[in-house]
């Protein structure tokens, strides 16, 4: 198991730790960052999501226990870190909505899958597509809005409102796999050198996002404090411990039970830091808590395989 953990955590670090070299020694200037930003979120990430949905059979998101579970877990723990955020650490609403993204955004598709592949084979990654879609169909766009909506001086305007709404609809990070939701659905085959195009592409978030992390360790000040270490424990055990109850009161048990357990229990996605920049908040406390809760989860997940296997 040690091994197991080690080999898909070693790139991860190494990822990062070539960043902040690069950032360190100016190989990628600093200005350069806010660009991969926006190529990780308009650009990879959205291919990397249609060439999963838009390949995949409906069928396989469409168990609505799965979905229900992964929602209710996700959304439980989002509310959870914004009423702390918000009113035990007074931060603004656009912190505390930040706060909430890290909080509910578990790094299921890069760090989860080939965990759950080595534990539970292909049949597993189901589970890692209908979390990922949950957290971009409706964490990402609800934290997108809070966002947008407290960066309106007339955010409590009822038609301001409605359109960050439908501003949201126009992101690549959610038409994309709403558009490869509905090609599946229909059952349109598409060429296989489009589908291999958009992966290709899509291959390129997981170590992008790793190494800008990296560049935002070298660029900005990580510093530990009661707020960062609050937002690990809650992405790191307490998360786990809200599907848990979930999950016993569902009465799901079996593979799925675990699939859903350990997809819960991952570090903070290495995609979080990107939208702190994006917004403009939270930027050295989301760093800070992606970096050493991946660290951290060493130890949960590592003591999560060992329990569950």
């Amino acid at each position: 198991m040690i091994l197991l953990i080690t080999k898909v955590l070693f790139p991860l670090f190494f990822t990062i730790f070539m960043g902040w070299y690069a950032g360190r020694k100016e190989i990628v200037p600093e200005e350069h960052s806010r660009s991969l930003v926006n190529f990780i979120i308009l650009i990879a990430t959205p291919a990397l999501l249609f060439s999963f949905t838009s390949a995949k059979p409906i069928g396989l998101f469409l168990n609505l226990k799965v979905i229900s579970i992964i929602v209710l877990g996700l959304l439980l723990t989002y509310i959870k870190t914004y009423m702390i955020y918000h009113y035990k650490f007074k931060k603004h609403p656009k912190e505390s909505s930040q706060a909430s993204l890290i909080s509910a955004f578990p790094n299921a598709a890069f760090m989860g899958i080939p965990i759950i592949l080595n534990l539970y084979g292909e049949g597993g990654v189901a589970t890692i597509i209908v979390a990922s879609l949950v957290v971009f169909l409706m964490i990402t766009p609800l934290t997108m809005f809070l966002v947008d909506y407290h960066n309106q001086s007339e955010g409590s305007d009822l038609r301001s409102t409605i359109f960050q709404i439908m501003k949201l609809f126009k992101n690549p990070i959610l038409s994309a796999p709403i558009l490869g939701i509905i090609i599946s659905a229909l059952h349109m085959q598409l060429p296989e050198f489009i589908i291999s195009g958009f992966k290709f592409l899509g291959d390129t978030a997981p170590p992008i996002s790793l190494f800008a992390t990296g560049l935002f360790m070298a660029h900005t000040r990580i510093s530990v404090n009661l707020e960062v270490i609050t937002l690990i424990v809650i992405r790191n055990i307490i998360s786990p411990l809200i599907f848990l109850g979930v999950m016993l009161v569902s009465g799901i048990k079996g593979h799925l039970f675990n699939e859903i357990l350990l997809v819960s229990a991952m570090p903070t996605a290495s995609t979080a830091p990107m939208f702190s920049v994006k917004f403009g908040t939270y930027e050295s406390e989301t760093s800070a808590a992606t970096v050493l809760g991946t660290i951290f989860s060493i130890f949960t997940i590592g003591g999560l395989i060992f329990i569950l296997t």
